[in-house]
């Protein structure tokens, strides 16, 4: 297999907030040395060793170049060590000059899907970075980061690209002093010693794989930090989106023959004995920190009909979630419809299309060419469409200024609950009462679920729990267009482009439209000839789908983005400033054509 790697190390960067990194050197020489041990041809650092500086514009070189001159690479592997941010969900990595200059900054969702859509058929995007959300940080609204892929081609291309994180979704990863001097980044450290072959219980026939070396980093990682007894309990779990199947491989070992289900001996490696702790008792390796994500996905996984054991530690989250769940004989299991977010239906409610909106004041609503009203009651806001007819885009803004814009779907009612301000289970529902509780029968409890975890990260799935929600999602009354967007994003993480374009197929045959998201992440803004369809809304509906469109849609209005950029609110649903909806309206509804009405008092 021809290979390559892109070793980048910022250990500095020009802006508050970020102290010098001092283990970064070391994480470079660890992954440097483990490549050259592979016999890996192509190796190139990028550092900012002495004087020297790191620039998107380098990385971009040295990649394109590799792809440029290498017909025949069939594996790259980036690796980058240096501060992260997250924004909305979009990862960024930062380079030297950022964030004091935001497009010094490598913008890796946008890269990974590239890399996805690209010629080499296995990239390997490995992060020792903190995802921690931008505006605990102080730094800048404004992030788009570059991307250090090219654009793509074909759009119908689909590789693998695996993405190592070194900690969860908004933790920090940690480098710890050695002694007292010497600094060591601790995901690099337990990484290098894993593609180093230890332990040997990884390697299976001479090879070490993707997947294994994810799970298995999840628990050595704390189980490291631990060791290290820290003064303060760290919080940092890795975790790997992986896209490829069991066929590639991260190294290659040559060992004798051994006998059947036998690990192959590793001279550096001691007895392999059960975990200890300083008293010689046996500790539980899951023992760990507990993190809400995976209890979230356990839940998730739950609804799929799939069991999910959690660590112990975890597992005592549960009782005290405000999740829909119950518990039953240590498992988890779904309570029925009622026990959910009380949404109250009243009056026009029942009888018309439109949204229903609860928790929170609807100030008005704007629909080109398109009749509404907007009526208070009982359960909240309703903003009425009695005469839709064909699927329309709504602008909706709030008490507060801030606003949401939605695509409304003859015969159906969209439910829009706010918790603790935030856009909570958005669903869509037929307006009658027979098809309504077929749907919630069907799908509530799996909304709820797929919400829930989306709002902490996004769907990961393997292959069989990917396989179950298309066949729950296709088994369903309806195509549910929220649920598609949310199996969609979980899909795009794995590769499945053909599953996210028959997803969008369903809903166009069933509403006559292509929902926005859908159409970005099966790539259809790429292709020569625009969709038949109309495509709504304008915008992406999830916060975190905004990360795509540079790479996904070039042709997006370059002024809206520009007059958009900084405007919008996470998490799950895009929620835009009082700015945004006045962009928006600007963008969307003419005077001319639009029907705005306050609401009665």
């Amino acid at each position: 297999m021809t290979r390559a790697i892109v070793l980048i190390g910022v250990s500095k960067v020009r802006g508050h907030g970020f102290p010098p990194l001092k283990g970064v050197g070391d994480a470079i020489a660890r992954l440097r040395d483990w490549a050259h041990s592979q016999g890996i041809p192509d190796v190139i650092a990028l550092t900012d060793e002495g004087t020297q500086e790191v620039t998107a514009g380098g990385i971009k070189k040295a990649i394109f170049g590799l792809l440029d001159d290498r017909d025949d690479l069939e594996q790259l592997i980036v690796y980058f060590s240096g501060h992260g941010v997250v924004r909305d969900y979009r990862e960024f990595w930062l380079l030297s000059r950022a964030p004091y200059d935001v497009d010094e900054t490598v913008n890796l969702t946008g890269s990974v899907a590239l890399a996805r859509a690209g010629r080499v058929p296995h990239v390997v995007f490995i992060s020792d970075a903190c995802r921690t959300p931008t505006n605990t940080l102080q730094t800048s609204f404004f992030l788009n980061g570059s991307h250090i892929f090219p654009s793509i081609g074909n759009p119908d291309t689909t590789q693998a690209a695996d993405v190592f994180y070194a900690t969860q979704l908004g933790a920090p990863a940690l480098e710890v002093a050695e002694d007292g001097e010497n600094y060591v980044a601790v995901y690099s450290e337990v990484l290098a010693e894993a593609l180093n072959g230890r332990p040997p219980t990884l390697i299976q026939n001479g090879l070490l794989r993707p997947r294994p070396l994810g799970d298995w980093l999840m628990k050595a990682v704390p189980r490291s930090l631990a060791d290290k007894k820290l003064r303060v309990p760290p919080s940092q779990r890795p975790y790997a989106d992986i896209a490829s199947g069991d066929e590639v491989w991260l190294a290659r070992f040559h060992f004798p023959p051994q006998a059947a289900g036998q690990a192959p001996p590793n001279p550096d490696a001691g007895p392999d004995t059960p975990d200890t702790d300083a008293d010689g008792q046996a500790t539980d390796a899951d023992a760990l920190a507990p993190d809400e994500l995976l209890v979230a996905e356990a839940r998730f996984t739950e609804m799929l009909g799939r069991p999910f054991e959690l660590p112990r530690d975890l597992a005592d989250l549960l009782p005290k979630s405000r999740w829909p769940f119950g518990v039953s004989s240590g498992s988890w299991r779904p309570l029925g419809r009622d026990a959910g977010p009380a949404v109250v239906r009243d009056g026009p409610f029942e009888r018309h299309v439109g949204f229903l909106v609860s928790g929170r004041e609807v100030r008005e609503a704007s629909c080109p060419g398109e009749a509404l009203r907007v009526e208070r009651g009982l359960a909240g806001s309703a903003i009425v469409m009695e005469s839709l007819q064909r699927p329309a885009e709504v602008l909706i803004e709030f008490d507060d200024g801030s606003g949401v814009l939605l695509p409304a779907l003859p015969g159906q009612l969209a439910v829009l609950p706010f918790e603790d301000g935030r856009p909570g289970d958005f669903r869509y529902e037929p307006v009658d009462t027979a098809p309504a509780d077929a749907s919630r029968f069907a799908l509530d409890g799996l909304r709820t679920a797929a919400c829930r975890v989306s709002a902490w990260g996004g769907l990961a799935l393997d292959r069989q729990g990917a396989t179950q929600l298309m066949a729950r999602l296709l088994g369903a009354p309806s195509i549910d267009p929220v649920l598609a967007i949310y199996a969609a994003c979980a899909f795009e993480r794995i590769g499945r482009l053909d599953w996210i374009r028959t997803l969008q197929d369903e809903v166009a045959a069933r509403w006559g439209l292509r929902l926005f998201d859908l159409a970005l992440l099966s790539r259809e803004f790429l292709r020569d000839a625009p969709p038949v369809e109309p495509v709504l809304p304008s915008v992406p509906m999830l916060a975190q789908n905004w990360v795509y469109l540079q790479a996904l849609h070039p042709g997006f209005p370059p002024e809206l983005a520009a007059s958009l950029r900084g405007e919008i609110h996470g998490p799950l649903w895009a929620r835009y400033t009082p700015r945004g909806v006045h962009a928006l309206q600007t963008w969307l509804v003419p005077d001319a054509d639009a029907v705005q009405l306050q609401p009665t008092p």
